[in-house]
C-alpha cells in the first residue's frame, strides 16, 4: 500500500502541471486507451534490449614481431553485406586482446576480423555472453622438412587504402589442395576448372580469389597486390620469381604470367606487385608480364595449358571481368631447417596510375608517426600518441534511441516520446586500449509534452577522473556544475547534456509528436569528454551507461531507464509513491506494480508513437515481449510484418 500521506509540496506541484500539461488544447485524443495496465510483466524483467558481451582473442605466436601489431575488428554483421563496426583494438604483451561490448539481444553472432591476412574468423557464435578464441601459431616455423601446412602466415602490410575499391581489413578467399600438384575439381573460374594455381615450397597449393568487386572494364590498369615469402631467419639470394594472375569473363579464362627478381630478406617478404592490364605491358618497371595465354573455362590443365593470347581475345576478357584470380607459382626451393616459407596475400586492388600506389619495400619499417607503437595502417588517430582505437555504440554510423514518458512518480499514456533522443558513443582507446575520451553524438528527435525537460548522462566513475567536457546545452539553473563540466554534489560523474528540449528546439508545445502540427528538424549535439590519464574500458561499463531525465527542471525528480539507479540529487521520498513501485531493497526502480517503465532503450534508430497512443497500438507484439520477460518476439520493435501498425507511428517527413 502506497503512503499517499508523504508526498511532498514538490510532487503536488509536479502533479497540477502534468494536469495542466495533459490537457491542453492541442493534445490529440487517443485512438484507443492503454492496455499496458493489465498486462502482467514478470519480476525481475526490466525491459533490456541489449546485452553485455565479454571478447577475449588472443593470438599464440612463433615469437615473430609481426603478431605485435595485430589488430581486431568486431562487427555487428558481415562488413561487406550491412555489418556496422562496434569494437577495435590492439593485442597486449601477452597477445591478447579483451573488451566489453553492449549488442541487441537478438544477436547471436559478431564478425571478427584483423589486419593479419587468415586471422579472420568472420561469423562467430556467442556462447554464454562472450566470444573466447585462440589462434595458434606457434609451431608454424618449426615444421620438419618433408612436411606440409595448408595454413599460412604474413607480417603485417603498412598498406591500407591505397587501392580502389578496397575494403580495408578483409580476408581474400583462400582455395588450397590436399595433394601437391594436384588442381581443385572445382574452383572459381568454373565449375570444372582445373589449372594449377601454383604452390609453396612444401607443396601445399595456394590460390586467391579476389574480391568480385573487381569487376567490368580493367583493360589499361594495373592490377595491383602485396604479396609474402618469408618467415625464414636467413637471408636469400636474388631470384627470379614467377607469379600467375588468372582472369575470366565468365566464358574464358585469360593467363598473365608476370615475373621479375627480388632480394629476399629475413622476416621482410612483403612484396609489391603491379603489372599494367594490356597487350604491350611485357616489360618496365615493377612486375612485368612475361606471356599471356588464354582457354575456354574448364579445359585447363596441370601445365601452363593454351596459345598465346591474341589482342583481340585480351582486350575482349579485359573489358568484360567476371572474376580475378591470384596465383602465386612454385618458388625455387629454399627453405632452412629453421622453418620453411610460406605464401600468403595480403590487400588486393586495381589502380589507374601506379605513382599513387603505396610501395612496401624490404625491410621497411612500419610508419608510426605519433610513436605509440601502433602503425599508421592500424591507427585511428595516427597522428596523436594519447589516442589509437575507436569503438562504437551501438556501431559506427549508426545510432540507438532512448525514449521517456515525464510524469514519474504518476503514470503517463506510455506513448514514450515525452522526449526521444539517439545516440552514438565512441570509446577512444589508447594503445593499451585504455579509455582516454568519450564522444557522444545525439540527436534530439521529439517533445511530447508540456514539461520542460532535461537530460543527463550518469558513468560510473568518479567525476575527479573527467578533466573536460564540451558540447553541454544549459541555458537555465537546473544543474549546477563542477568546474570540468561535471554535476556537483555527485559521487559518480553526473554529465547534464542540456535543461530544456523546448529550447533546443526555440518553441513550445508538442514537438514532432503530432502530425498536423508543424515539423521541426532534429537537434544534433556533439558531447566531448575528456579524462584525466587513462583506465580500463570494463571500468566505463557499456553504452547507453545511465541516462535519464530531469522532469520540468526539477531536479529532485529524475526518469531512469527500469532496472537503473537514481543519482545523489534525487528525492528519495518520490519512491514508492504515486504509481511506483521502486523497492531499493530489491534492486527495483522506476517501476510500477505490474513492472512497466517510465522509459525504454532501443538498439536501433526507434519509429516512436504519435502522441497519446500508448506504445501496444503501434508495436503489436510489445505486451507478448513484456509479458515473456523478453523471450518471446524480441525483436518486436522491428519492421515486419505483422509487428507495427503504422496508423499509429509518427510520420517522419523525408
Amino acid at each position: 500500500m502506497k503512503k499517499l500521506s508523504g508526498i511532498s509540496l514538490s510532487i503536488l506541484g509536479l502533479l497540477m502541471l502534468s494536469i495542466i500539461s495533459c490537457n491542453r488544447s492541442d493534445e490529440p485524443t487517443p485512438t484507443s486507451g492503454s492496455a499496458l495496465n493489465n498486462i502482467n510483466v514478470p519480476d525481475g524483467f526490466t525491459f533490456n534490449t541489449t546485452e553485455d558481451i565479454q571478447v577475449q582473442l588472443q593470438i599464440v605466436g612463433d615469437g615473430s614481431a609481426k603478431f605485435e601489431r595485430a589488430k581486431f575488428f568486431i562487427f555487428l554483421g558481415d562488413p561487406d553485406v550491412s555489418g556496422v563496426q562496434i569494437a577495435s583494438g590492439g593485442v597486449n604483451d601477452n597477445g591478447i586482446y579483451q573488451t566489453i561490448i553492449s549488442i541487441p539481444e537478438i544477436l547471436d553472432s559478431l564478425y571478427i576480423s584483423s589486419n593479419i591476412t587468415g586471422m579472420s574468423l568472420g561469423m562467430v557464435a556467442i556462447e554464454g555472453n562472450t566470444i573466447n578464441h585462440q589462434f595458434n601459431f606457434s609451431s608454424k616455423a618449426l615444421l620438419p622438412t618433408g612436411s606440409r601446412s595448408f595454413d599460412f602466415t604474413d607480417i603485417i602490410s603498412d598498406f591500407e587504402n591505397g587501392l580502389d575499391d578496397w575494403a580495408p581489413y578483409r580476408d581474400v578467399s583462400i582455395f588450397t589442395s590436399s595433394e601437391s600438384n594436384t588442381p581443385l575439381s572445382a574452383g572459381p573460374m568454373g565449375s570444372t576448372d582445373s589449372f594449377i594455381w601454383g604452390f609453396d615450397t612444401k607443396g601445399g597449393i595456394r590460390s586467391f580469389l579476389a574480391p568480385a568487386k573487381f569487376t567490368g572494364d580493367m583493360y589499361g590498369q594495373y592490377i595491383a597486390y602485396h604479396y609474402y615469402l618469408g618467415n625464414t631467419v636467413a637471408a636469400r639470394p636474388v631470384q627470379n620469381n614467377i607469379a600467375d594472375i588468372r582472369i575470366t569473363d565468365g566464358t574464358n579464362v585469360l593467363a598473365i604470367d608476370l615475373s621479375s627478381t627480388f632480394q629476399h630478406e629475413v622476416n621482410a617478404g612483403w612484396q609489391t606487385i603491379y603489372c599494367k592490364l594490356d597487350e604491350t605491358e611485357t616489360s618496365g618497371s615493377g612486375w612485368r608480364i612475361g606471356s599471356m595465354s588464354t582457354w575456354t573455362t574448364g579445359s585447363g590443365s596441370s601445365t601452363t595449358p593454351g596459345t598465346y593470347a591474341s589482342t583481340t581475345q585480351i582486350i575482349q576478357i579485359l573489358q568484360n571481368v567476371t572474376g580475378i584470380l591470384i596465383a602465386p607459382e612454385y618458388q625455387n626451393g629454399y627453405y632452412s631447417s629453421n622453418g620453411p616459407e610460406f605464401i600468403c596475400l595480403g590487400k588486393v586492388g586495381v589502380v589507374a596510375d601506379v605513382t599513387t600506389f603505396p610501395i612496401i619495400q624490404q625491410g621497411q619499417t612500419m610508419d608510426d608517426n605519433d610513436e605509440d607503437g601502433v602503425p599508421n595502417s592500424t591507427d585511428d588517430y595516427p597522428d596523436d600518441a594519447n589516442k589509437a582505437y575507436n569503438n562504437f555504440s551501438p556501431g559506427e554510423g549508426v545510432y540507438a534511441t532512448l525514449a521517456y514518458e515525464d510524469l514519474w512518480p504518476q503514470k503517463g499514456d506510455y506513448d514514450f516520446n515525452d522526449l526521444v533522443i539517439d545516440y552514438n558513443y565512441n570509446v577512444i582507446t589508447n594503445a593499451s586500449n585504455k579509455v582516454v575520451d568519450v564522444v557522444g553524438d545525439f540527436i534530439v528527435k521529439a517533445s511530447g509534452a508540456g514539461f520542460l525537460n532535461g537530460f543527463a548522462v550518469e558513468l560510473p566513475v568518479s567525476p575527479s577522473t573527467i578533466s573536460s567536457i564540451t558540447g553541454q546545452v544549459l541555458s537555465g539553473s537546473t544543474f549546477t556544475l563542477a568546474s570540468n563540466g561535471t554535476e556537483a554534489g555527485q559521487t559518480n560523474s553526473v554529465i547534464p547534456l542540456f535543461d530544456d528540449a523546448h529550447t533546443l528546439f526555440n518553441t513550445t508545445g508538442f514537438i514532432n509528436t503530432v502530425p498536423s502540427h508543424a515539423y521541426y528538424n532534429p537537434v544534433s549535439i556533439n558531447l566531448q569528454i575528456s579524462f584525466n590519464g587513462s583506465f580500463d574500458i570494463s571500468a566505463l561499463g557499456t553504452a547507453p551507461y545511465n541516462p535519464f531525465i530531469v522532469a520540468n527542471q526539477l531536479r529532485e525528480f529524475e526518469v531512469h531507464l527500469a532496472g537503473m539507479q537514481n543519482t545523489n540529487l534525487v528525492d528519495l521520498n518520490l519512491f514508492g509513491t504515486g504509481d511506483d513501485d521502486s523497492n531499493t531493497g530489491q534492486l527495483k526502480y522506476y517501476q510500477t506494480i505490474n513492472n512497466l517503465p517510465w522509459a525504454i532503450h532501443l538498439p536501433v534508430n526507434f519509429d516512436y508513437p504519435i502522441e497519446s497512443n500508448s506504445i501496444e497500438t503501434a508495436y503489436l507484439k510489445f505486451v507478448e515481449w513484456a509479458e515473456s520477460g523478453g523471450s518471446q518476439s524480441p525483436n518486436w520493435y522491428m519492421d515486419e510484418a505483422g509487428y507495427r501498425n503504422s496508423n499509429y507511428i509518427y510520420p517522419t517527413p523525408d
